[in-house]
């Protein structure tokens, strides 16, 4: 959660923009090269740039499987392969739009320029409320 990402001091990001795949625990293994940025020597690398302490490996995807008995799978495989912690790529995204301020300029960032933009322009629907799922009242 959001917690979770204020407490990390130092991280190690491998991003994997395959966004027409989900990832499975098949995937994970016909594609050992997911794994390569959280490897000892890719830790070590980090910790002489960012100084000694904890590292944390995090993975940024495009979405996990449907099946939750897969997605713990798979997240079990990439904990097995040294990574901490998965975003996911609609998450980061939401965060990113909300974040974003219409009278900004974000000169340094196409990404974040590209957003403003659209968000001012209404290109990009504001999120929707979710309502709670109607619970039929006892009959007394």
């Amino acid at each position: 959660g959001e917690d979770q990402l204020r407490r990390i001091h130092r991280a190690v990001v491998g991003v994997r923009g395959w966004h027409t795949e989900r990832f499975s625990p098949a995937v994970l293994k016909q594609a050992p090269e997911i794994y390569r940025f959280a490897e000892p020597d890719v830790v070590t690398s980090v910790r002489a740039e960012v100084g000694e302490g904890p590292v944390t490996r995090i993975l940024c995807l495009s979405e996990l499987t449907a099946s939750k008995s897969l997605q713990e799978e798979s997240i079990e495989a990439l904990r097995d392969g040294g990574i901490s912690g998965v975003l996911l790529y609609p998450h980061l995204l939401r965060e990113l739009i909300k974040g974003v301020d219409v009278n900004r300029n974000y000169e340094k960032s196409d990404l974040l320029q590209l957003l403003r933009i659209l968000k001012n322009y209404n290109l990009i629907k504001p999120p929707q409320m979710e309502l709670f799922e109607k619970r039929r009242r006892p009959r007394i």
